[in-house]
């Protein structure tokens, strides 16, 4: 084990090599797997080479300590109703600390907005963003999201 490999400090927000914002807190990246685990008689434990993953469902949550109208706007994308527009989509969302970048295509805002305050303490800006393939792309075999090491 080496401290230099060790993750210290938040990263930066960027939506299409734009920069959003620090964040505080870190970010939270769920890959979002939905295991398949098939059952059948006399199966006791798991077994190597039956589990599938079905489907998934990427996410990237991030606090974002800098606040503006676009941010806001941002966050709020699914806050109306009705069919999200393609133009709505952020092309790529893009999560950079010291060690690694995340990178997320054709992202959407997931959930509520999250505003959260503390006395004696910075604010921040919590939302998550889900990545979705391009349906005119047709290139289903190549997620629509990366994790990088940074060198």
């Amino acid at each position: 084990m080496s401290a230099a490999n060790w993750q210290l400090d938040a990263g930066v927000l960027y939506f299409d090599d734009v920069k959003v914002g620090v964040c505080r807190g870190g970010a939270t990246f769920e890959s979002g797997a939905e295991i398949r685990d098939p059952e059948w008689v006399g199966k006791r434990h798991k077994t190597a080479g039956t589990r599938r993953i079905t489907y998934r469902i990427p996410k990237l949550t991030v606090r974002l300590m800098e606040w503006d109208s676009t941010n806001i706007t941002t966050a709020s994308i699914n806050n109306t109703l009705g069919v999200v527009d393609d133009a709505v989509y952020i092309d790529k969302v893009t999560y950079v600390t010291d060690k690694h970048t995340v990178e997320l295509a054709n992202a959407l805002p997931d959930g509520d907005l999250n505003i959260v305050t503390e006395d004696q303490n910075e604010g921040r800006l919590e939302f998550a963003f889900i990545p979705h393939y391009d349906a005119d792309d047709h290139d289903f075999d190549t997620p629509p999201w990366s994790v990088t090491m940074n060198t």
